[in-house]
């Protein structure tokens, strides 16, 4: 019952973009404010809305408040679930590691949502990224500079390249547009490729989130083959043969 009420309620918050609490109150006239906020509360730890002052809003609706291209809005609706079950596998791979980078994307959204909120150095090239790692008032965030990209709202080119120098990064998580064993891990933009490689150089471990729809495609720019990756964090759908090949390889594969 509980669980059929929070896919109404994520449901309700999707169609209509933002909603008050009094709205969910008159949605479910018989669940007290108390339990309505307890349930907002496991939604965004689930990666599927945003807690706002009285009330919430669906992701889709926080892209377009920052500006975000359609494309990237599109992306957020796209295999929500799998990204949810990502970000919580990676999240528990933090250690006592206090440096960390995340790249931009939508799975890697998810995971900015339930990151620890205190005590980190989180660095990033995804505005995105950064307008939800604002919320974790305790930790230090740092936007990378450089040339913005529309389709991916992600900063890159020289002026990014120049910055991460100077930046010491203990753990990167890494978003990917496709893979093949023949290809490595891969994305659409030249510029978006060269900073990923160059932070992945620095890091003191690389780890790649990708949900398992991405398997079996090959975008023009590899920035890191299998053997430059530590762990890959899939979904419970990833081919398990595959996820087995990897492994032999060396590749970590949860």
């Amino acid at each position: 019952m509980v669980n059929e009420r929070l896919k109404e309620m994520a449901e309700f918050i999707r169609l209509h973009q933002t909603v008050t609490l009094s709205a969910l109150q008159k949605k479910f006239p018989d669940v007290s404010s108390m339990t309505l906020r307890r349930d907002l509360i496991k939604l965004e730890d689930a990666g599927l809305i945003v807690r706002i002052k009285g009330g919430a809003r669906s992701l889709s609706a926080f892209a377009d408040i920052y500006n975000k291209e359609d494309s990237f809005s599109k992306r957020i609706h796209q295999n929500v679930e799998q990204k949810a079950e990502i970000a919580q596998k990676a999240k528990k791979l933090i250690g006592s590691e206090r440096s960390l980078y995340l790249d931009p994307g939508t799975t890697v959204l998810h995971l900015a949502n339930c990151l620890p909120k205190s005590g980190l150095f989180l660095c990033t090239n995804g505005p995105n990224i950064a307008l939800e790692l604002l919320k974790h008032t305790n930790c230090d965030v740092f936007l990378v500079g450089g040339q913005l990209g529309r389709e991916n709202v992600c900063v890159a080119g020289p002026t990014a390249m120049e910055y991460i120098k100077d930046v010491n990064i203990e753990l990167a998580f890494f978003a990917a547009s496709g893979f093949t064993p023949e290809a490595g891990f891969t994305c659409a933009n030249g510029n978006e490729c060269a900073l990923k490689r160059a932070i992945a150089e620095k890091a003191g471990r690389v780890i790649v989130l990708m949900d398992s729809s991405k398997l079996g495609r090959q975008m023009p720019y590899t920035f890191a083959t299998t053997e430059q990756v530590d762990i890959l964090v899939s979904d419970s759908a990833f081919p398990s043969d595959v996820a087995n090949k990897l492994r032999s390889s060396g590749l970590d594969v949860i």
